[in-house]
């Protein structure tokens, strides 16, 4: 199973919504929010943050962002009834296949975890107090934070890189997605666990998007430049051509297979015979099928795309 793990919304509507829309194509079976949904400072983004979570997260927990609104007294009159009855229901942890999760700390409830001593005392804790889980995740600090415990020495480390981490044998691990709706032009990130592999993979959010948009290539060739290539349709292709030229100029600087979709010879394409026509629309599509291979062809074990041929 591959979780997409996320927290700290914290009512960031536009983020939520831009995430969800952006982690489609991403390999994945169920995401998994870690607590602090809402902010409290805005109760239609808070609703329409909670909309979000309830029609797309199996797994959700209470954060203290939640707690607090909920113990303000008047979420009755600021969220919708059964977004509200939705919050309540969230519980302050839970288990899923060997891992626990929760929002900020079980050493001492709503402490941010920042520094190695920090983990150290909090990893000491599960290592202790755990069951049979080996996999702990949390949120709340809004640093992302990978550091596991070797049981038969008894010390932890901190893993620098915070890319891809391989579980290993012997060691517990506690992992932090980082958060996820955070402003001030704080990174926002996230992380999939992938339970079968054994591997943790941290994304920081914007780089993540511009893969998620070079991954879209692959299905912009299979759903609307390769369907159009055809003579009675051609007229499509030109349409298409120049709207996705300009956003992949726009959005991943990339020249060679926006000039591609740009170049189609139209003088000579509309002068010579059914025949060279067909030939033409055959090899200006294998032409782009290259270009777009050549920029995806990284991306097909992180996402759902059609091969392109």
């Amino acid at each position: 199973m591959k979780l997409v793990i996320f927290s700290d919304v914290q009512g960031n509507y536009d983020v939520l919504n831009d995430f969800f829309n952006s982690t489609t194509k991403l390999k994945k079976d169920e995401y998994v929010c870690l607590g602090d949904i809402v902010d409290g400072n805005n109760p239609f983004k808070d609703n329409l943050c909670l909309q979000l979570v309830r029609e797309n997260c199996r797994y959700a927990l209470l954060g203290n962002h939640d707690k607090d609104f909920l113990n303000a007294g008047e979420s009755e009159l600021k969220i919708f009834p059964d977004n509200l009855t939705y919050l309540k229901s969230l519980p302050p942890t839970l288990t899923c296949e060997d891992s626990l999760m929760y929002h900020s700390s079980l050493v001492e409830d709503g402490k941010r975890l920042r520094s190695p001593e920090d983990y150290a005392a909090e990893l000491e804790f599960l290592s202790k107090n755990a069951n049979s889980q080996r996999v702990f995740f949390h949120g709340h600090s809004h640093v992302q934070a990978a550091y596991s415990y070797d049981l038969h020495h008894r010390r932890s480390t901190s893993d620098p890189t915070l890319s891809k981490v391989e579980l290993e044998k012997g060691k517990i691990y506690l992992f932090n997605p980082g958060g996820l709706g955070l402003r001030f032009d704080q990174q926002r990130s996230f992380l999939v666990y992938d339970t079968q592999g054994e591997a943790v993979t941290f994304y920081e959010y914007d780089s993540f998007k511009l893969k998620s948009e070079t991954a879209g290539l692959a299905v912009a060739f299979e759903e609307r430049w390769c369907p159009s290539l055809q003579i009675e349709r051609v007229e499509w292709f030109f349409k298409y051509a120049e709207a996705d030229a300009k956003i992949i100029r726009q959005v991943l600087r990339e020249n060679e297979l926006s000039g591609c979709l740009l170049s189609f010879n139209k003088d000579y394409y509309f002068r010579v015979g059914q025949r060279r026509k067909q030939e033409y629309l055959e090899g200006f599509s294998k032409n782009l099928a290259v270009l777009v291979n050549k920029l995806t062809l990284n991306l097909k074990d992180e996402f759902d795309m059609p091969v392109v041929v």
